[in-house]
This record gives structure tokens, sequence and C-alpha cells, in this order.
């Protein structure tokens, strides 16, 4: 999918990649279970986020090798008073795959 942004004449072409890693995460375990896996099955969601950061990362090369000025990631880790993991579980599980991504 191609968002084109208007600035002044010229077209800005992003290429989105939404739901990028912890959002596509709860959608395929289900948010409950997925915060129970963060600490009973903590290597599988270490596995589950690599596997879903390897699939962006293809996505984002095959992307550049079009008419595109940037590729940009989206999720949603908040609530109006914060992450709904806590910072501790955010830095140990998020942080890694989103650094490599």
């Amino acid at each position: 999918m191609e968002e084109r942004i208007e600035a002044s004449a010229d077209l800005f072409r992003v290429f989105p990649i939404g739901f990028s890693l912890y959002e596509r995460a709860w959608t395929l375990r289900g948010m409950e279970r997925l915060m129970m896996d963060f600490h009973d099955h903590p290597d599988f969601v270490r596995e589950l986020f690599a596997a879903i950061a390897d699939f962006n990362i293809t996505q984002a090369r095959r992307a550049v090798t079009y008419d595109v000025d940037a590729v940009y990631f989206g999720d949603d880790w908040g609530q109006q008073q914060g992450l709904q993991m806590g910072p501790r579980i955010w830095q140990e599980f998020l942080r890694p795959p989103l650094e490599r991504m």
C-alpha cells in the first residue's frame, strides 16, 4: 500500500508497515494470551517477535526497490497512562527486534 503526501508540487511516497510488531503478535495470539506468554513462555515470544521482524524487514527491503521515499513501521504499545506491558517487558522483548528492524 502506498500513501501519498503532497508537499508543494512534489510527491513524497511512503510505504507504511502497520501492526509491525507488538500489534501483529497480539492479533495472532490474542492480547491476554500474549501478556501471559511474556511470563510463561518468554522464549516463544522472542521467536514470535523475531519471525515478525524478519517478515517486516523483508517487506522493507522489497519496498525500497520501488520509487518510495520512506518506509515506516507503525505499532501501538500504550494506553492512556503508559505502556500496556510495562517498561521492563518492553525493554526485554520489544526493543531488540525494533532496533533490528
